[in-house]
């Protein structure tokens, strides 16, 4: 079911808002499944702790002031606070 799930995904856009182990696994799973994934922060996550292994994985890096600007996507995910 959730292979089905993620293979729905293979066409459409995926943000998370936030970025933290919580979120970690599922932008793996997202990635290796090629799905178009972004990940939006105020803070300045380029240089942070997920930052080489993101980059590595594709995943487009947000971040700043306008980190909301432009959020065109088909689903979200939020880093729970």
């Amino acid at each position: 079911m959730l292979k089905k799930y993620i293979n729905s995904l293979k066409n459409k856009k995926v943000g998370f808002i936030g970025i933290g182990i919580s979120n970690m696994p599922i932008i793996k799973i997202f990635a290796d499944a090629d799905v178009d994934i972004s990940i939006r922060d105020i803070k300045d996550i380029s240089n942070g702790e997920f930052s080489e292994e993101l980059k590595n994985l594709g995943v487009k890096i947000i971040t700043g002031d306008t980190f909301l600007t432009t959020y065109m996507k088909t689903f979200y995910f939020y880093h729970p606070v």
